[in-house]
């Protein structure tokens, strides 16, 4: 069963595309989908599925989380990149 997650900003959304790995508990499938504007039809870009382990999404998460939380107490706050 596939989930989307969707992040939203003005003028572009970010679809994270999640289903369950075969064979592997610890891992999920991801395709990764950018779009101009809040609608589905002006597609930037789409990644090819690939497999991503559980963990590296919860800290993805995390870092979203704290990342957007400094942005709304400093709006020119920068923040490391990710590697998961």
């Amino acid at each position: 069963m596939q989930k989307t997650c969707t992040i939203s900003a003005l003028g572009f959304r970010a679809d994270f595309l999640f289903s369950p790995a075969p064979l592997s508990p610890e891992y999920a499938v991801v395709q990764i989908e950018l779009y101009l504007g809040q609608g589905r039809s002006n597609r930037l870009i789409s990644s090819p599925q690939s497999f991503i382990m559980l963990k590296d999404i919860q800290r993805l998460v995390d870092y979203l989380e704290t990342h957007i939380t400094k942005l709304l107490q400093l709006p020119d706050t920068e923040s490391p990149v990710f590697l998961p």
